[in-house]
């Protein structure tokens, strides 16, 4: 029991440290994803030896998903695209899906090198969770500043 309990805290001193230290940086960017590093470390369940690993691979997993979807994105919108352009449009979603398919393939490899397939599945949840928490916070906020 005590040696969950030192777990649990030593995984609790992890997250705040990793949030203290990218919340003095002071960009909202910067802050929402301090929160996020946490909200998700703590869903996750990640040790601190997990969250040490486990960070770096997801931070290039997400800046190479975000390179190619601004690759395959479009320029034209659809009210102004022709049937041509509608058919590219739906070639170039297929690419694209292909190879986020491809790279969540090569990424799950290599997050099962820190993590168990169970906090793989975890952080699916969490990702989602967290994007809910924003909007939630978001709309809180909206209402709060327009008298709401």
């Amino acid at each position: 029991m005590k040696n969950r309990f030192f777990k649990w805290g030593l995984s609790l001193l992890l997250t705040l440290s990793i949030s203290m230290t990218l919340v003095g940086q002071n960009t909202k960017r910067e802050r929402v994803e301090a929160e996020k590093v946490a909200f998700i470390t703590k869903r996750m369940e990640l040790t601190p030896r997990q969250a040490q690993g486990f960070w770096p691979i997801h931070t290039e997993y997400e800046k190479a998903e975000r390179s190619i979807k601004q690759k395959y994105r479009n320029r034209i919108p659809i009210d102004a695209m022709s049937e041509a352009d509608a058919e590219e449009a739906i070639e170039k979603r297929l690419r694209q899906e292909e190879e986020l398919l491809a790279l969540k393939k090569n990424y799950f490899t290599r997050f099962k090198e820190v993590i168990s397939p169970r906090q793989i599945l975890l952080l699916q949840k969490a990702n989602a969770e967290f994007k809910q928490y924003l909007l939630e916070e978001i709309r809180r906020r909206r209402g709060r500043r327009f008298g709401g």
